[in-house]
């Protein structure tokens, strides 16, 4: 109720640019919808600017984004390029229990869900397991790709 009350306040005043910080954080998902909505729609006249780490706020409402890492800006552009940044880095497998526990600390993993046939697991590489098939990447996975080898990033866009 109170953040309901500080974003009715900022609201009111309509300043040109409106600051954000985790807006939606413990908010039902219907509220963040809402929410992420009435924010597009006053940044068609306002600049504004959205501090978070839920990527599905940022996905359905930046057009411009950057990633930050301890104060480190490590990436700056639209949503649909920074996803593009992990194109044949994101893998899935089904891997058998004992294979998926003979793998788990070596795979750069994202995540990992028991299904009746094993173990799917969604996972970083340049050079994969042969079970594995490559997959279209989301904004996290863009996202950790950048946290977990930002270095990488930088340095292949330096040369």
């Amino acid at each position: 109720m109170k953040q309901r009350v500080g974003i009715a306040q900022t609201l009111l005043h309509l300043p040109q640019i409106i600051v954000v910080d985790e807006p939606t954080a413990g908010l039902d998902p219907l509220e963040r919808i809402r929410f992420r909505n009435l924010l597009a729609r006053f940044s068609q006249e306002k600049i504004i600017i959205f501090s978070t780490h839920i990527v599905e706020d940022i996905s359905g409402s930046c057009n411009q984004l950057a990633v930050l890492d301890h104060g480190k800006l490590l990436y700056t552009g639209t949503p649909i390029e920074m996803r593009d940044l992990a194109l044949d880095k994101v893998w899935e497998a089904l891997l058998p229990d004992q294979r998926f526990d003979a793998l788990e600390r070596d795979l750069d993993m994202i995540t990992h869900v028991r299904v009746p046939d094993g173990i799917r697991v969604r996972f970083l590489a340049t050079d994969p397991i042969p079970e594995a098939h490559p997959v279209t990447p989301t904004l996290e996975d863009a996202y950790l790709y950048l946290l977990r080898h930002g270095n990488e990033y930088k340095q292949s866009n330096m040369a």
